[in-house]
């Protein structure tokens, strides 16, 4: 800020002793010309710096842009392998019940299988017995 307000008022004294002596051609002093030379410097140098850090700026953002397109594909993955993972979730489930049923239908079936055999047992106990009683 120093270095601006430097470099106004010398622009200003410059322009203010050019509009007074119009018709003269004054020529600066050693002193004055020195001091126009370092401002002058002062001020490429505060242009340059002002140019790399716009660089550096710019090289940042492009490597800003670059990871934000690596992260949008990676959500886009990580979008499709959810889904992906959703859809096996609902066939499981799926496959869960009818695993389900057919372990019911096992155990009736297994059940009813019992009882039939647990059925012809008693009529071929009964027949035995029967024929037993019949044959004395």
């Amino acid at each position: 800020l120093d270095l601006q307000e430097k470099s106004f008022t010398a622009s200003v004294s410059a322009k203010s002793k050019t509009w007074e002596s119009s018709d003269e051609d004054e020529e600066l002093s050693p002193e004055e010309a020195q001091m126009l030379e370092q401002e002058n410097n002062q001020l490429i140098e505060q242009l340059n710096n002002l140019s790399n850090q716009v660089d550096q700026t710019a090289s940042k953002v492009l490597k800003i842009s670059e990871l934000q397109e690596i992260f949008s594909e990676k959500v886009l993955q990580q979008s499709a392998d959810i889904e992906n993972i959703h859809a096996q979730a609902v066939h499981t489930t799926e496959n869960v019940k009818e695993g389900n049923e057919a372990v019911r239908q096992a155990i009736q079936n297994q059940a009813s299988y019992r009882v039939i055999v647990l059925f012809v047992l008693l009529v071929f106990s009964f027949s035995l017995l029967f024929l037993d009683w019949y044959n004395d």
